[in-house]
Parts: structure tokens; sequence; C-alpha cells
């Protein structure tokens, strides 16, 4: 096993987790299916560019991951012979130590700094995959919003506010935009802008960076960008901190009434708009009164009439944390504090393909939906975070980083 000194190699032998437990179908009782229960086996079959190094990044300090375990049987894979060519499944992208970028070989055999630096924050990539958006550090104390080209060969500032904080960057469905909100202090009150990436170099005028709606509080969350590109919805507290769901139109530039009615436990939290149907999914805050637990119940409501009272759905009591959309639309990720379930829309049933970790998952789903990423403590030292990958059926684990020390945050999986 050897390390170069002018890039990172990382030698992984692809093993599976044998020892974790068979993945469990669960009835999801939706308005997708409200009596739907199937088995194991039908679950189953159902972006003037600010120039950076052409070469891969030297290791940083605090960059000691530490080798995984070689197959006797197998020979190791050289890290000079591991080029993105040879992987037809994509690249894996996350946040690492709060202070660099990294991009990880889908099939765990290597990974390489692509951007170190500037303290990037809620890193996310675009529909087509050409892009990755975060927000950074700007000019002094500000933040703005960055994108970055998938392979780290140049890197561009979108947005040219000058504030304090910035929430949350997300793509337009075309990956031609970005909406994000602001504010000009650190808990000064929230607007929602949107930027084009064409023209980012003359921004504010070349790009068309400009206020969507001003919100008027500072707690707000949660943007995700309708499939059809119309409307931004959020969540805000504007009242005894509960959040609950809006949307800002996109081209009258105004924002709805409150959608949802949060309950007295928590907020209304991670809308997610399902990109084939009218129907948009989120969580509201419940408590059990047998088990003392809070969490989110997942919730839906037709967003082709947003004409308040709106009609709010219970479904499935899962406690969850969060929502997301597969990219191709087949799969819902239905995220708890330590598992992750996948709603498969064809066969209107779940299955847990996550259970039990160290740390929150924060799962994502690969370009074509057959497998998920995310992050639990290591089979040798669970209290570093490492990557791992899963069928979207549970089985086929591995873990594909193997670091001695670090964080991980926001991995997001593409095909470049």
């Amino acid at each position: 096993m050897k390390y170069l000194l002018t890039f990172i190699a990382l030698i992984s032998s692809l093993a599976l987790a044998a020892c974790q437990p068979q993945a469990e179908v669960v009835a999801l009782p939706t308005l997708i299916d409200l009596n739907g229960t199937v088995t194991q086996e039908a679950a189953e079959t159902a972006t003037a560019v600010a120039q950076l190094p052409p070469t891969r990044q030297p290791l940083p300090a605090t960059w000691t991951p530490s080798p995984p375990p070689a197959p006797a049987t197998v020979p190791a894979v050289q890290a000079e012979s591991a080029t993105p060519e040879q992987r037809s499944d994509g690249f894996i992208y996350y946040i690492f130590n709060n202070d660099s970028i990294v991009r990880l070989f889908a099939d765990g055999s290597f990974e390489d700094l692509i951007m170190v630096g500037d303290m990037p924050q809620d890193l996310t990539i675009a529909p087509d995959g050409s892009l990755l958006a975060f927000s950074a550090q700007g000019n002094g104390s500000a933040r703005e919003v960055f994108v970055l080209k998938t392979d780290g060969s140049y890197r561009q500032q979108v947005s040219c506010l000058g504030y304090a904080r910035i929430i949350k960057p997300v793509w337009s469905p075309d990956s031609q935009t970005l909406a994000f909100g602001a504010s000009q202090t650190v808990d000064g009150p929230v607007s929602i802008y949107t930027a084009n990436i064409v023209g980012s170099g003359q921004c504010p005028s070349g790009n068309n960076q400009q206020e969507i709606a001003s919100l008027g509080s500072n707690r707000v969350n949660d943007l995700v960008w309708d499939s059809d590109g119309r409307r931004i919805y959020f969540t805000m507290a504007i009242d005894d901190f509960k959040a609950s769901i809006f949307a800002a139109d996109t081209g009258s530039h105004t924002f709805s009434p409150r959608l949802t009615y949060a309950s007295g436990f928590g907020p209304d939290s991670s809308p997610a708009p399902d990109p084939l149907s009218h129907w948009l999914y989120y969580l509201k805050s419940t408590y059990n009164m047998d088990t003392k637990q809070v969490g989110g119940v997942l919730y839906q409501f037709d967003r082709e009439n947003l004409t308040p009272p709106i009609n709010e759905i219970e479904g499935a009591d899962f406690f969850a944390t969060r929502l997301r959309w597969s990219p191709a639309g087949g799969y819902l990720l239905i995220e708890t504090a330590n598992a992750v379930f996948l709603l498969d829309r064809n066969t209107n049933s779940t299955v847990e393909v996550v259970r039990d970790t160290t740390f929150p998952p924060q799962a994502a789903m690969s370009p074509d939906d057959s497998a998920v990423v995310y992050v639990n403590g290591g089979e040798t030292n669970f209290t570093v975070q490492q990557i791992y990958r899963v069928s979207r059926i549970g089985d086929e684990r591995q873990q594909l980083t193997f670091h001695g020390e670090g964080s991980i945050n926001n991995p997001v999986w593409g095909a470049n």
C-alpha cells in the first residue's frame, strides 16, 4: 500500500458487511396506497472563473485516512491506475472536516480533494450532474454561493450580496439557476434570492440575481424547488418558533400564506415535491405518548391547489428527520436519526435499507436509483465517520472510506 505525496490515494477492498441485518419491508399507509403491503421480492423488482490547480491537491495535515484491509487473494489496485474513465457508477462528493470537498469513486477505490478551504457548507449537485453548488467564505466575513466543476477544474462565485449568512442553495430543475436564503447579519431577517449560473462573472446584472421574497423571519430552512420551476418551498417560523411550510412564486415574487400548521410538538419540515405527481410530502412533528418519542410523521398535500385552508393528509408514523426524492424519481428517501427507508412508488411499499447507525445517515441515492450511500461509524472504529454503500433493497453493503479521523457532511452522488 502506498500514498503519493501530491495526491490522495485510498486503496479499498469492497468487502460486504455481512453482519448487517436483513432489510425489512414495512407497509407505508399513505395516499400512494393506503392499504399497500408487499414482499421483499416485490420491492426488489419494483456547474471570469477562478482556476484551481489541474492536479489533485496535496494532503492536508488533517487528512490521515487509515488504509482499508486488502484481500489476500485480490491484488491491490494502485492509485495511479484509478482514473474516472474506469468508473461507470459515478462519484460521491462530500464535505470533509468542514473545510474541503472530496470526490470519492462510487466503488470506493479512490478519493481526492477537489477543493480546499473557505469552509463550504450545504453541498448539492445539479440535476444534470454537471456542477456542485455550496455556500462558502467570500470577501471578508461575507458568505456567498459558489459552483464547482465536479472534477475540481474550476469554481465560480455566483452570488454577490456580501451578506453574513447564506441558507442552503438549491438547484432549479433545469440546472441553470440557484435559489438560496440570505440575511445581512447572522441573526437578521431572511430573503430568498435566485441567481443564474450563466453570467455569474458579472453579478448581479449579468446573472439576474434578484430577491424573490422578503420573509421577515430569521428562522428559514429546507428550501426546495418545485419540479416545474414555478415555486420554491421552504419552512419558516413566524410564531413560537414552530415552523410551517410556505411557497415563494418565482414569477410574481410573492410568497404564500402558511400552507401547513405545525403541531405543538415542533416544526413542519423537509418539504419534498414529488417530481412525477402533484403531491408534496413533508414531515409534521408529533409525540408518541407510549414511547415518549418526538419526530416527523409523513404528511402530504396537493400542490396544485394552494388556496388555504390546505388539506393536510396524514401518512405513516416514521418519526423521520428528512425526506428527499431520488434523482430518477422512483423512490422517496425517508431518513430517521439512525435509519433509512425507501418508499418505492411502483410497489407502494417501504424497505428499511439502513438501521441502527451511530451517526445521522445523511443518505443520498445513486443517479440510476440503484443504490444508497450513507454515513456511519467505521467497522473497526465506530467513533470516526465513514461512507457506506448499500443496494436499494438493503444488501451488498460496503464501507467505502477508511479515514483515521475527520467529519463527513452533505454526501451527494453524481454520474460525472
